[in-house]
């Protein structure tokens, strides 16, 4: 359950890590580039998710078992663009996955999420009450 106080984790959150973004302190690992190539995902696409998702820590996107995606602390960001492949409007999700540091952000997985999944629905809750 989303309560008020999460929120205000999440609103933090977001601005520290744009902020970061924004003076463009970002390490990305090379297997963040495999999975890019893997799953076809634009650069550009990236950049804009980093900018323009939601940023969240495991307990907001995992609340009731943090630790079953990874161990240790990790925070993602998900992003909902639209594309339009011969002229069909096509909806996607993109989750990233990332270390936070203090003086930077790790990036080291991304792939796309599937509507309805898990990580979907959380997304859609979070956003409709910031």
């Amino acid at each position: 359950m989303v309560n008020s106080n999460n929120i205000e984790e999440i609103k933090k959150l977001n601005k520290e890590v744009k902020q970061l973004i924004k003076e463009n302190k970002i390490i990305i690992l090379d297997e963040f580039y495999d999975d890019m190539i893997k799953h076809q995902i634009k650069k550009e696409i990236i950049d804009k998710a980093l900018v323009e998702g939601l940023h969240l820590e495991d307990c907001h996107l995992y609340p009731a078992n943090v630790e079953e995606k990874h161990e240790g602390k990790n925070y993602y960001c998900v992003y909902k663009y639209k594309e339009i492949p011969f002229y069909l409007i096509e909806i996607k999700y993109i989750l990233i996955s990332y270390l936070k540091k203090i003086s930077h952000i790790t990036l080291f997985h991304t792939s796309f999420i599937n509507y309805g999944s898990r990580e979907q629905r959380k997304y859609e809750e979070l956003n409709k009450k910031l």
